[in-house]
């Protein structure tokens, strides 16, 4: 077997590119052959992209709460950061966040 990223052919790995976690198999098409360095890379590389989702998500609520109208509303005290949202969301009655592709609702 060969490492499909460095062409490697010591230490080879079979990499699932859909987890079994989430529903992945062993089917061909779903297994990667991966050496140790290049597994150990793609799995560093996906924890790292779920992070900045996370962040990019977070900076998308933030930039939709500190429009700059909004700012004037608030007589320029500041910009709201995610933990004063959360704050401000967590004391209403029931609040909802969608995230529909690009656009942020809270409700």
């Amino acid at each position: 077997m060969v490492c499909n990223r460095c062409g490697n052919t010591e230490n080879i790995h079979k990499h699932h590119i859909r987890h079994k976690i989430d529903g992945g198999g062993d089917e061909p098409e779903n297994i990667k052959c991966l050496c140790r360095g290049c597994h150990i890379y793609h799995h560093k590389r996906d924890i790292l992209l779920k992070h900045i989702a996370t962040w990019t998500a977070r900076l998308e609520i933030i930039d939709k709460e500190n429009t700059i109208d909004l700012i004037k509303e608030r007589g320029y005290h500041g910009y709201w950061t995610t933990e004063k949202l959360l704050e401000k969301l967590l004391y209403k009655e029931s609040t909802t966040v969608h995230f529909t592709g690009e656009d942020i609702e809270i409700t």
